[in-house]
């Protein structure tokens, strides 16, 4: 095996390390660096690894007959992906916009190209598909009756980090108990099972999300 294809492995073994002493025990709503998720910098006497530990290269494109603006769609993908709050994870995981070599594609689909893209999806809601993200461009538009107190740019920012959690290697997940935050992951598009609506993923979720990057795609790991 060659030096080139070894490189990617080991720093990915690195990042588990970094990660199994980082995470194992982080409490909820902790930082990569074990802090809490409303800091801004690393607790004192706590060294915060320098980020990111991965870098994800994504292109933002139109998909069949879309009247909404792409520039605004990809203004708004730029700004959830790289929120702190999100699957960024304070700075863990760098979303770079690469038209040229990206590792992901997210889509303003229109419902018949999100239909089309798999028998799995419909022209109903979004969808993703391998290395490709569709948003729904009829659901960019109206929203979600869950999202109806929450406003349509919350709805907006649920939709992207829910289909880009799936492409960084999470499935769908429950309502833990009525009245608490509902997971990004659960399909809030169809109804919160009695949780409240959330367009952030929970602290837990983005750690399950750095430990799946870590074995799913280690060839995105950088040197910790």
């Amino acid at each position: 095996m060659s030096a080139a294809v070894l490189r990617p492995a080991v720093a990915a073994i690195a990042v588990i390390a970094v990660m199994a002493v980082s995470l194992g025990a982080a409490p909820a709503g902790a930082t990569p660096w074990g802090g809490r998720a409303d800091q801004s910098e690393a607790p004192a006497g706590r060294r915060q690894p320098a980020p990111p530990w991965f870098v994800v290269r994504y292109d933002v494109v139109a998909s069949g007959d879309v009247r909404s603006d792409l520039a605004v769609f990809s203004a708004v993908v730029d700004d959830t992906l790289r929120d702190p709050n999100g699957w960024a994870t304070n700075g863990a995981v760098a979303f770079v916009a690469d038209r040229r070599d990206p590792d992901l594609t997210i889509h303003l689909a229109a419902p018949a190209v999100v239909a089309a893209a798999d028998p799995a999806c419909s022209a109903q809601y979004s969808c993703r598909v391998g290395d490709d993200v569709y948003i729904n461009a009829g659901r960019w538009v109206r929203g979600a009756d869950s999202y109806r107190h929450r406003g349509r740019s919350a709805y907006r920012q649920y939709v992207i980090n829910h289909e880009v959690g799936h492409w960084l290697g999470l499935g769908h997940q429950p309502c833990s108990a009525p009245g608490a935050p509902a997971p990004i992951m659960k399909q809030q598009s169809k109804g919160l099972g009695g949780c409240e609506p959330r367009m952030w993923p929970l602290p837990q979720e983005r750690r399950r999300m750095l430990r799946t990057l870590a074995v799913q795609r280690p060839e995105l790991a950088t040197r910790p």
